[in-house]
């Protein structure tokens, strides 16, 4: 993993798989962004076509609104890198400094078993107590 400075032109803006947040417009980011720059870099790796965002979405579309042409990224390389482990670097990313909604735990939950195909064992045991809900499989049905 390395932090380089990099081109918009460069990132994958449609790919979504890593997404965690609902709201993705957020004026007081804009502003800060356009005020001061940007003080922490996005996450993005390097699998597959173009470079996918990790986490940093909501700073990523902040910075494209005040015309920002490159950004400051920490590089994964995604061919080296398990896909669950790089979602976990975004859900781990987004719990450091906010609570999740529960459509975003939904989210989570539902990329964790049907995109990263991550186990009804450790998402009882691990990620359900992670997001603040019960440890317990009817949990996952609801």
């Amino acid at each position: 993993m390395v932090i380089r400075e990099i081109s918009l032109e460069e990132i994958n803006l449609t790919d979504e798989s890593y997404r965690i947040s609902e709201e993705l417009d957020c004026t007081a980011l804009t502003e800060s962004l356009r005020i001061i720059g940007q003080l922490y870099p996005i996450c993005i790796s390097t699998a597959g076509e173009g470079n996918k965002v990790i986490c940093g979405f909501r700073r990523l579309r902040a910075l494209k609104r005040v015309g920002a042409q490159r950004v400051v990224a920490r590089v994964f390389d995604g061919q080296k890198i398990d896909p669950a482990h790089l979602f976990n670097v975004a859900l781990f990313d987004n719990l450091s400094h906010r609570q999740l909604n529960p459509l975003e735990k939904a989210r989570v939950l539902y990329k964790l078993k049907n995109v990263f195909r991550v186990s009804e064992e450790s998402l009882v045991r691990f990620y359900l107590p992670l997001l603040g809900l019960a440890p317990t499989s009817k949990v996952l049905r609801s």
